[in-house]
């Protein structure tokens, strides 16, 4: 049986929520490393950031004015771990 793909959620901001110029080529790399992505933004209530592999955390360039909801960000990403 195959393994399963890693799921990447990648944050960004509504400045930016189909990410920079260079968002295209990272989600390419990600795709071509073996891994399923999907761009949310960070402060949106309807994404499920515990529900991905890992979180990168990308174009939040917003983050200062909604800081009070940052820690509902980290609390809902799942923790780093190193495999096996």
């Amino acid at each position: 049986m195959p393994d399963r793909r890693p799921h990447i959620g990648v944050a960004t901001c509504r400045l930016a929520p189909d990410l920079d110029e260079d968002g295209p080529l990272l989600l390419d790399a990600l795709a071509a490393a073996g891994a399923d992505s999907s761009v949310g933004l960070w402060d949106d209530d309807a994404v499920d950031w515990g529900s991905f592999d890992t979180v990168l955390v990308r174009s939040t360039w917003d983050y200062p004015v909604a800081s009070r909801r940052v820690p509902r960000l980290v609390a809902a990403v799942p923790p780093a771990h190193e495999p096996g």
